[in-house]
Order: C-alpha cells, then structure tokens, then sequence
C-alpha cells in the first residue's frame, strides 16, 4: 500500500494537524527568509499604520510578494518531504 499525504484534502484530525503544522512552518520559514532577503535587497519590509489607537505593522506590497512565494515554495518542499518520508515507511 503507497502512502500519500494530499494536501487538498482532509479527513481525519490526524491529517488536519500535519496540514496545519505544515503551513504554520512554512509561514515561520518565510517570515524569516523575508526579513534577510529585504535587508540584503535593501528594501522596505514593513509598513506601519494607526488602526483606530492600535499602531499595526504589515508587510510592504514587494515584502508580501517575496513572502507569498517563500510561503509556497516551502510549503511544498515540507508537503514533499512528508510524502517522500511516507514511501519509505509504506
């Protein structure tokens, strides 16, 4: 029998934990990336507004750009790893 974590669908708690753990390490290793790939670019990371008394922090337009796509490449490294890991366990 061949193992294979699918990404898209969700059946069982067990399979929501990993896919939620997956994206919460992915979203950890991009933010990181982000940050050292705007300080070596020389780019702005963050920009600050006042939301009502609350001063918030976001991402630049370039900043999300550089994160959605360390986000994705990630993700599907670790979706990767897991299936690779769940073959050779199968």
């Amino acid at each position: 029998m061949e193992l294979e974590f699918d990404e898209d669908l969700q059946e069982t708690n067990e399979q929501h934990a990993i896919h939620s753990r997956i994206l919460e390490e992915s979203c950890e290793i991009a933010e990181k990336l982000t940050a050292l790939e705007c300080k070596v670019m020389g780019i702005e990371c963050y920009i600050k507004e006042m939301e009502g008394d609350v001063e918030v922090s976001r991402y630049t337009e370039e900043a999300q750009d550089i994160f959605n796509i360390h986000q994705e490449d990630t993700q599907t490294d670790l979706y990767s790893l897991l299936n690779r890991q769940l073959k050779i366990i199968g």
